[in-house]
């Protein structure tokens, strides 16, 4: 088994995600972000997705995933820094360009609309979409709009929006977020695999068990139903 070179991907994985989490750790501290277990889970998994599109983009480049690292990324430093609003842009973004990977989007820039949802609920898939799950993508969708354009801009007390832009708020009951954003990956992961499992399939060639370190055994199932 450790003569797989697939296990040695996941050691050098495994060591990688450490040191990411040791920065992430000490960026917290500069910043009074309280690091917790449960912080520290998240951006373990995080990171695993952001190991896991750039092996795919590597095989298959793609815009969309290409925006989509980057904002898990960004997503990660404005959580740490208090930059509440350009973490819902980054979720919106993440949004938008699940979504435009998965229909086939020609369009690269810009806000999906209404027919992109209807696309993404109109496709075939090779497990039950179910409504309820379309229904959680939209909310948090509006959620995240509503936030970046939301009511602090028309605040009268112009200090009071000037503080809200330069952050350092940190997000309250942030491990309810945490659990929204990871039901969320959950969601599109599973859309992203059916909708793309060739080519995803293809990008983890011979290394099935470094694609189920990254994303789990409940992945790797449907990963293969889809390619059968």
């Amino acid at each position: 088994m450790s003569d797989d070179p697939a296990y040695e991907i996941i050691d050098y994985a495994k060591s990688n995600i450490d040191r990411f989490i040791r920065a992430i750790e000490k960026l917290s501290d500069k910043n009074q972000f309280v690091f917790t277990i449960a912080s520290k889970s998240f951006f373990r998994n995080i990171a695993k997705h952001i190991l896991f599109f750039k092996q795919i983009d590597l095989i298959m480049p793609c815009y969309f995933y290409k925006v989509i690292i980057s904002d898990l990324y960004n997503l990660i430093v404005n959580l740490v820094e208090g930059q509440v609003r350009y973490a819902y842009l980054d979720e919106r973004s993440i949004i938008e360009n699940y979504t435009r990977a998965i229909i086939n989007d020609q369009v690269h820039d810009g806000h999906i609309t209404s027919q992109s949802f209807e696309a993404l609920q109109g496709k075939k898939y090779s497990f039950d979409f179910l409504e309820t799950d379309f229904s959680f993508i939209k909310s948090e969708y509006r959620t995240s709009c509503a936030y970046i354009h939301g009511s602090t801009f028309l605040n009268p007390e112009l200090s009071t929006v000037l503080c809200e832009c330069v952050g350092g708020k940190h997000i309250r009951n942030i491990n309810k977020y945490f659990n929204r954003i990871m039901k969320l990956l959950k969601i599109y992961d599973q859309l992203l695999i059916s909708s793309n499992g060739e080519s995803i399939n293809g990008s983890f060639h011979r290394e099935k068990v470094f694609f189920e370190y990254l994303l789990g055994k409940e992945m790797l199932e449907l990963l293969f139903k889809t390619c059968q």
